[in-house]
């Protein structure tokens, strides 16, 4: 790891960190960075908000009990005071703690995984039979295969509000953004990293990389070209008995049995929910993906919510299409582009990355600024085995 010698300031360049990509990941980099006196420059591609990515659809699942693995709870905790803290600086209701449920067969690895990640790291949770379920969530239809955890610390994130305050909590604190900005290549000259784009040429001290989808043609490291891009479908059912889903009676749910995950959340409007698959789209090129819902995207997640839930109609509402960039691995990438350490990543972030945000922008921050960080990323290191493909 570089030492923190080489980030002195430097007149010469633009910008002492430039942030690329100002979505999930990149907010939080961008007001991160000003909040600790960096002179930092944002560069969108896109228009700051848009919903081309993965940063969108009115909510994301923030939860604690993880059974894509006990290393990343630490993460999670670190997160949790760093949303609270954004809702602080900017006034903006963020994230709605309703506790969530993870349901699956007790003998599987979902939810071996959560159970195991609670006892490791002592967080409260509940073990509940199918028949305890139902008996205390109504909205409930289960199997008597499906056992549930019901965990209190968890919630709903609203991403486009997080965005949007982490980018005004940075301007505010002297960061300054472009839009419409598509970079087309980053060089590490050692001394300082130079940005090639459509708006000009940029010279930097520092770059930070999160642009979601389009990573891999921006940071050349082993493993990227083994990382894909999955169209995913978020839809938006007509409740029948809108009381039922009120956040107060009813939280974020996973549910995982034969081989197909799918989760939701309780109403955020008074007159819909939101469900998604987990996985199990289609591989897209993030330039050319198939915007328009299809009936074959719907009722797939049709058959799920009315086999699984107790009061919401068979009505979409509407329906979006967002990104997942997935790893061999399952796992993040978060660390080092380059061997200077001059350009840093985070991403892909195999789908599920959004809860982590706030904490990510702090990791980043702490590796552009100082080169290192105490946060415990090793898991997501750039050069690991599972991802980088060595034997």
């Amino acid at each position: 790891m570089p030492s923190t010698q080489i980030w002195a300031r430097d007149p010469e360049v633009d910008a002492e960190v430039a942030v690329v990509g100002l979505g999930s990941m990149g907010s939080m980099a961008l007001w991160q960075c000003a909040s600790r006196g960096a002179r930092v420059l944002g560069l969108e591609r896109f228009a700051i908000g848009h919903d081309r990515g993965a940063g969108h659809g009115d909510s994301k699942i923030f939860r604690t009990a993880y059974a894509e693995g006990s290393e990343y709870v630490p993460l999670l905790q670190a997160a949790l005071g760093l949303w609270h803290l954004l809702e602080q600086e900017t006034g903006k209701p963020l994230l709605t703690m309703t506790g969530g449920l993870m349901i699956g067969d007790p003998a599987g690895s979902f939810l071996g995984g959560v159970v195991a990640s609670a006892r490791m790291h002592g967080l409260l949770h509940e073990v509940l039979t199918p028949d305890q379920a139902m008996q205390r969530f109504p909205q409930l239809r289960l199997t008597a295969r499906e056992h549930a955890i019901w965990e209190p610390r968890a919630g709903v994130l609203r991403p486009e509000l997080a965005i949007a305050a982490a980018i005004d909590r940075a301007r505010q604190l002297g960061a300054e953004t472009l839009e419409q900005v598509e970079v087309q290549r980053l060089t590490d000259c050692g001394s300082h990293v130079k940005i090639e784009s459509s708006r000009g040429t940029f010279r930097v001290a520092r770059a930070v990389v999160t642009v979601g989808a389009w990573t891999p043609r921006l940071v050349q490291l082993p493993g990227m070209d083994r990382c894909w891009v999955e169209r995913q479908v978020q839809a938006w059912f007509r409740l029948e008995e809108p009381d039922l889903y009120r956040p107060d009676r009813f939280g974020i749910f996973a549910r995982y049995i034969d081989g197909v995950n799918w989760y939701g959340f309780p109403t955020l409007d008074g007159a819909t929910i939101k469900v998604a698959f987990h996985h199990g789209g289609s591989r897209t090129d993030p330039d050319q993906v198939d915007r328009t819902v299809h009936a074959t995207d719907l009722d797939p997640l049709r058959e799920r919510v009315c086999r699984g839930l107790r009061g919401v109609s068979e009505e979409v509402v509407r329906a979006t299409t967002c990104l997942y960039i997935n790893t061999p691995d399952d796992h993040f990438v978060i660390g080092p582009a380059t061997a200077s350490g001059r350009v840093v990543v985070a991403g892909p972030m195999a789908g599920h990355g959004f809860k982590f945000a706030a904490i990510v922008g702090s990791v980043l921050a702490d590796l552009a600024l100082e080169g290192k960080t105490v946060h415990p990323i090793e898991p997501f290191d750039p050069a690991r085995p599972s991802f980088a493909g060595e034997t």
